[in-house]
């Protein structure tokens, strides 16, 4: 264990995380610790975003908010492995990833607000939610990656639309699955 890491609190991990601070991604890369943070980090994420759509989604958009966090987790982590690793040559290994990445959806917190409809006010904050998580993920890549930050955002377009590729791909399946039983 390499003895320049530095271990904050979750707290103080989230609120540098929230102000887009690159420093914490790069700290969170280099910790291995920090993975029990990240899925939490992620499962808090999910929460938010669930809460936020139930008023319109209900019961089953809490769940779904937290089974669509861990999904896009770890598909946009293989991805953004492959492409940023493999193909354009940044150094990092999977585990690393996950914790950076997970990290990179504290801005996503901000969907608990969604939850509480005051006209026009829904949609701008779930647009600034997710802009800002995917300036996050573009820091978080580019720290942990060590790539040039255009790079590093095509790495995350790629990864975020493999993703979301993918959830639309389990929705159908869940939905025609659940409609032919």
């Amino acid at each position: 264990m390499p003895d320049d890491i530095v271990r904050r609190t979750l707290a103080a991990r989230l609120t540098a995380a929230l102000r887009l601070d690159r420093r914490v991604f790069l700290e969170v890369s280099r910790d291995p610790e920090a993975f029990p943070q990240a899925v939490g980090m992620v499962t808090l994420a999910g929460f938010a975003r669930g809460i936020g759509a139930l008023p319109y989604e209900g019961f089953y958009g809490l769940i779904g908010g937290v089974l669509a966090g861990y999904v896009l987790w770890v598909v946009c982590s293989t991805v953004v492995y492959m492409v940023g690793v493999v193909t354009f040559g940044g150094r990092a290994d999977f585990p690393e990833l996950l914790r950076t990445l997970g990290f990179a959806s504290a801005p996503l917190f901000g969907l608990v607000f969604c939850a509480f409809p005051i006209g026009a006010g829904v949609p701008v904050i779930w647009w600034a939610a997710h802009l800002l998580a995917l300036v996050a993920f573009t820091i978080a890549v580019r720290e942990s990656l060590e790539l040039p930050p255009q790079r590093a955002f095509l790495v995350c377009v790629i990864a975020l639309a493999l993703g979301l590729v993918t959830l639309l791909a389990l929705g159908i399946l869940f939905v025609g699955s659940t409609a032919a039983g």
